[in-house]
């Protein structure tokens, strides 16, 4: 066993060089980049009255008259809504703060996770509104079981947060939000303000994690 444990102590110095390298370069979180609030343009700017949001589209809606697909729109704040702000508005799926059937109200967005940055240590969060209420967020498809207590949830904005271990994934991810017009017939909407997205930069081997996988290297040449 000692000839076994001899040959395998550089093994395990090239591993723990590896490895403490990443110790060294992991933890740092930074932005997520992609991530909009509702009623802007593509450019980050209050959409004008009337016309689409470049974010987000309607991707469930009660409204034969309004189905989804369509782009979200940008109405004029019902009087009961909280007040938009200059980075935040409300959307719907017809641009104007008129009446639709009570059901499930959907607006999906999408956005880019780097390879740089590390899936499992992603986490978004912000301020939500709705009209009546928000019910759930689903990412990549997968209900996360996100709801806001109370009703209605419109007259104020409250805060929402995506954990880290939610389902998020290198490269084009899908974010919906999912809100319930409780009335037969009534305006609604969706308000999402100051959200932001943070995740670990991934490990990039520093000098001493170069040092063990050069050193892994070689011992693989000499075995063979």
């Amino acid at each position: 066993m000692i000839p076994n444990l001899r040959r395998s102590a550089p093994i395990a110095a090239a591993c723990a060089c590896v490895f403490a390298a990443g110790l060294a370069h992991a933890g740092i979180l930074v932005p997520i980049p992609g991530l909009f609030n509702t009623g802007l343009t593509a450019g980050g700017m209050p959409a004008p009255f009337g016309m689409p949001d470049a974010n987000y589209v309607v991707s469930a809606s009660a409204d034969p008259g309004a189905p989804a697909g369509g782009p979200a729109m940008v109405p004029f704040p019902a009087g009961a809504w909280a007040p938009n702000s200059p980075t935040s508005q409300w959307i719907n799926p017809i641009g104007v703060p008129d009446f639709q059937p009570g059901g499930i109200y959907a607006y999906t967005t999408t956005f880019l996770l780097p390879p740089s940055l590390d899936p499992a240590t992603a986490t978004i969060f912000g301020l939500w509104g709705a009209d009546d209420e928000n019910v759930d967020i689903v990412l990549n498809t997968v209900p996360l079981g996100i709801a806001r207590a109370g009703s209605p949830d419109y007259t104020t904005l409250a805060a929402f947060s995506i954990p880290a271990g939610s389902p998020f994934a290198t490269g084009l991810n899908t974010l919906t939000f999912v809100t319930s017009n409780v009335s037969a017939f009534g305006p609604t909407g969706l308000r999402i303000e100051g959200m932001m997205g943070l995740a670990a930069e991934v490990p990039a081997p520093g000098p001493a994690g170069l040092m063990g996988l050069a050193a892994l290297a070689g011992i693989g040449r000499r075995r063979r």
